[in-house]
């Protein structure tokens, strides 16, 4: 078990849920966040489906992750995850990652937006203070946010 990660470049709201056993049914996203509402915005809640490019990779083991996101709230100076859990979910770099769900949610492109300006800002910094196995997870973040931006989101599943 672990954290699966797919980036959408955009997403087109459906009216309804997918049918069962309908081709939309394996393609269809669904967009929630009831523990971090906002994440997802400008989306609603709802049923999308993919248009564009996607990104998809595993973001590791669910404590692999979890030590990956230790790592980059070190690096940005929060301290560790658990400090950055304390602050303000809206300011600092990264935090929208760091203080946020680690097995399901989405992130939409507001957010995608700003971590990508983060992940380009902090790159140097990465690429000094993080392993290489953490570095490659964060290319693919930067990836991620990127496509992201453009009108779809990050989902984690």
């Amino acid at each position: 078990m672990g954290l699966d990660v797919t980036a959408y470049e955009t997403l087109t709201p459906m009216p309804s849920a997918p049918k069962e056993g309908s081709w939309e049914e394996d393609r269809a996203v669904h967009v929630s966040n009831h523990d971090y509402p906002g994440r997802e915005l400008p989306l609603k809640e709802g049923w999308y489906l993919p248009c564009g490019d996607k990104f998809g990779f595993r973001a590791g083991s669910y404590g692999g992750y979890n030590a990956w996101r230790n790592s980059l709230a070190v690096m940005a100076g929060y301290g560790s995850d658990k400090a950055a859990w304390e602050k303000d979910p809206s300011e600092g770099p990264f935090i929208e990652l760091i203080n946020f769900s680690d097995c399901e949610g989405f992130l939409g492109p507001d957010v995608c937006k700003k971590l990508h300006a983060d992940f380009l800002e902090w790159d140097s910094r990465a690429r000094e203070g993080l392993d290489e196995w953490e570095y490659r997870l964060y290319t693919k973040w930067t990836m991620a946010a990127s496509l992201g931006s453009a009108g779809g989101g990050i989902d984690f599943h």
